[in-house]
């Protein structure tokens, strides 16, 4: 038997130094290989949201955010 998983994954790279690409492997290589080597990951629906201003007051600067609240930058004009 082998468990499946899916669930969504906001992140804000707040030095904006990294690109899809690498976040993708960082979560394969030291979040998931880092955990279990019989680990394999898919991606989909993947996409890059506007650079923002930070600022303390953003409201995704909070653990509470929702979902709501991240999806709004990422709704499409």
């Amino acid at each position: 038997m082998a468990q499946l998983y899916k669930m969504t994954l906001y992140v804000c790279d707040l030095e904006e130094n990294l690109t899809l690409e690498e976040i993708k492997q960082l979560i394969d290589e030291r979040a998931l290989d880092g955990v279990a080597v019989s680990c394999i990951t898919h991606y989909a629906s993947e996409k890059t949201g506007p650079c923002i201003e930070w600022q303390d007051d953003v409201d995704l600067n909070y653990l509470d955010s929702t979902t709501e609240q991240w999806e709004r930058y990422f709704k499409e004009e």
